[in-house]
């Protein structure tokens, strides 16, 4: 069990998934982001949001009864870029790391 913070611990199978899911997401980014990836502080950061909700009908001054209940789970994963003026999206050579501005449409 691998603490992450006082209060959340998690298994080394997590961790291992983690580190697998966050190299295949590196995988899949355009070059230019993944080269300001290493630059210039963009964070990617994994959110997790979940809700209740629960129905109940009265059944007399004290009681209810439980009509339905739901719960909902979304993941996400959000890319955070920092407000820098000279970036701009490009393309990039992947084997020289030559990079070539994209014209605007």
């Amino acid at each position: 069990m691998r603490r992450v913070s006082p209060d959340v611990s998690i298994t080394e199978r997590t961790m291992c998934d983690l580190t697998y899911y966050q190299s295949l997401l590196h995988q899949n980014l355009s070059p230019s982001i993944r080269e300001a990836l290493r630059q210039n502080g963009i964070t990617l950061s994994r959110n997790v949001s979940c809700g209740y909700d629960s129905e109940y009908k009265r059944k007399d001054r004290k009681n209810n009864t439980l009509l339905s209940c739901q719960w909902a789970v979304s993941g996400q994963i959000k890319l955070t870029l920092p407000y820098i003026k000279d970036y701009e999206l490009s393309m990039m050579n992947i084997s020289s790391g030559v990079e070539y501005p994209l014209n605007e449409m």
